[in-house]
């Protein structure tokens, strides 16, 4: 989980550096204002997918539903990030210093878009993977408790039957040896 942790936030680290030196010259609000609405949309985007990839998986009363779903959106959302946030930062800083238009801006966003859409489907079908993994895992451990625990309880019934019947054992012994005396 350690391991996983330090990867998203490589991938954030990474994603907001290179958007925000990408950014150029523009003022520091202007910055934080793109990258903050960049994080934000691709995250949406990001969760929309998910929820589409959910869709016919049955998470079958497992604990663990949120705590996948987070670690999922953050990754992938890390990952979006760090495709989209810098290209489109410097398309932005291309257009503040005069050197594309509009149009010519217009239109590589909708390649962008074009392209992300191909991206998502594809993101899409690893995501119900991953999902699907996820849950097998989970069940897989959560069966193995559930047979730990029953040997665990089989074990302490059979110690206490030893136990009795060391007990009984030791009773019969006694009254043994004390019917041999009388």
């Amino acid at each position: 989980m350690a391991l996983i942790i330090i990867v998203i936030i490589i991938l954030y680290g990474l994603s907001i550096i290179w958007a925000w030196s990408s950014l150029g010259d523009i003022e520091k609000p202007q910055k934080i204002a793109v990258i903050v609405i960049g994080v934000l949309i691709t995250y949406i985007i990001t969760a929309i997918v998910f929820a589409i990839s959910k869709s016919g998986i049955n998470y079958q009363e497992i604990v663990g539903e949120n705590e996948i779903r987070r670690i999922i959106l953050m990754i992938f959302t890390g990952l979006n990030l760090l495709i989209l946030l810098p290209y489109i930062s410097k398309q932005l800083y291309k257009i503040h210093e005069g050197e594309i238009e509009q149009k010519e801006f217009l239109r590589k966003m909708i390649i962008l878009i074009i392209i992300f859409a191909i991206c998502m489907w594809i993101e899409c079908g690893y995501m119900k993977d991953t999902q699907a993994r996820n849950i097998k895992n989970i069940s897989i451990k959560k069966i193995k408790e559930e047979k730990n625990a029953k040997r665990k309880s089989s074990c302490n019934m059979w110690t206490n039957s030893v136990r009795q019947n060391s007990f009984i054992n030791r009773t019969c012994q006694k009254n043994k040896w004390r019917n041999n005396f009388k």
